[in-house]
């Protein structure tokens, strides 16, 4: 608990996923405050596309993988909040087969439910697809989705009824820290707290700027929603057209969702709060998805939006502190779209240096420091290069 001389033992600003994540997990022990510019989920995390699949994204750190696997099933039924278990499968061109392959083999002799089918195989198991002019699929049977906006509440929601404080439509205007107090400056008033975690996203750049220059990019994503004639079912799993950089999944009304479009944001502010699609992201999905699922040639277009997320030079998150930083301020940013599956991720490592207690798995592959140098001069670049283990 909080000792005199401060308001909180940990202040967090920004109310996305990451931000109530590591709100819930501090909360058994720690006095929290949640500093939220507008409303929760009110950015990025809440016009996430929702797909989980830690094993997809983190199979290379596989205790990483498994942390996150087994807290999306933990945290199922809480607050209302599903977890909507549904295998995930990668659709592979035939020049990226062994890669693929290799890839897979590896994943199943660690431990995880992955596999390689061939296209009879695929169309046999799932017959929504067209899978001839494909190698085959790797299929990951432990993924799955969330609402993000449902998923992200829940977790405020939960944090709250543990006590934590949630300043709703409060910017933050400075985050300073000295000798041993972290200060985050706000309209008309201040708090204090041992830590101050930034997990204000793209923006966190620019708060830090007095400090180090963070290797982080504002980058845009988008969704359309589209009608089938036959509406999906429970069945239809999670996917992604690897080359053509779009991914999808069924909703519960047996709409299809299909993210991708994604670019460098020059203008971040002006989206950050959602915005319509862009007509090259419409027309690409009008030409791809029906040569891959059945009958989707005449799906309807019912709704689009977009968002922007931080990217990071490996696709990897910025967790923890820096030697440019204060012990006081943490950093929880570069999510790179990915911000449901790596939200315990990033609440576990948070905890971990805030508490000084071993995490559950390393937390090195996501050290703020980890670049020589920092800066944005980076191009955007897919969660991994290797087709068949994007986003």
């Amino acid at each position: 608990m909080t000792g005199s001389d401060t308001d909180y033992d940990v202040v967090i600003v920004g109310g996305g996923v990451a931000g109530c994540a590591s709100a819930y997990h501090l909360s058994p022990d720690h006095d929290v405050a949640i500093v939220e510019r507008g409303q929760i989920a009110g950015e990025a995390s809440g016009l996430a596309a929702g797909l989980v699949a830690p094993t997809l994204f983190h199979g290379e750190h596989p205790d990483v993988a498994r942390f996150a696997n087994k807290w999306f099933r933990a945290f199922d039924g809480t607050q209302n909040f599903s977890f909507h278990e549904r295998p995930r499968i990668e659709f592979i061109q035939p020049d990226s087969e062994r890669a693929a392959r290799d890839r897979a083999a590896n994943l199943s002799a660690k431990g995880f439910p992955v596999s390689f089918l061939d296209p009879a195989e695929v169309e046999e198991a799932y017959p929504w697809f067209d899978a001839s002019r494909f190698a085959g699929v790797v299929e990951y049977a432990d993924t799955g989705w969330v609402d993000p906006y449902e998923y992200t509440v829940a977790l405020q929601k939960a944090a709250e009824e543990r006590g934590v404080d949630v300043f709703r439509n409060t910017p933050v205007r400075d985050v300073s820290a000295d000798d041993g107090v972290a200060t985050v400056e706000l309209p008309e008033s201040s708090l204090s707290a041992e830590y101050c975690v930034m997990a204000t996203g793209w923006r966190t750049r620019e708060f830090l700027s007095g400090y180090l220059d963070l290797p982080i990019r504002p980058f845009h994503l988008q969704c359309a929603m589209l009608r089938l004639e036959e509406p999906l079912d429970e069945t239809f799993p999670l996917g992604r057209v690897a080359r053509e950089e779009l991914y999808f999944r069924g909703e519960l009304n047996g709409d299809l969702l299909v993210g991708g479009g994604e670019y460098l944001e020059d203008t971040p502010e002006v989206n950050a709060s959602g915005s319509g699609t862009d007509d090259e992201f419409r027309l690409h999905v009008a030409s791809t998805i029906p040569t891959v699922i059945r009958g989707a040639e005449r799906a309807e277009f019912v709704d689009g939006w977009s968002g922007v997320d931080a990217a990071t030079p490996d696709t990897l998150p910025l967790l923890g502190s820096s030697a440019a930083l204060p012990d006081e301020i943490v950093v929880a940013t570069g999510l790179n779209g990915l911000g449901m599956v790596n939200s315990p991720i990033a609440a576990e490592t948070i905890r971990s240096y805030i508490t000084g207690a071993e995490a559950a798995f390393s937390v090195e592959p996501f050290a703020v420091d980890r670049f020589d140098g920092g800066g944005a001069d980076f191009e955007l670049r897919g969660t991994f290069e290797m087709e068949g283990a994007g986003r």
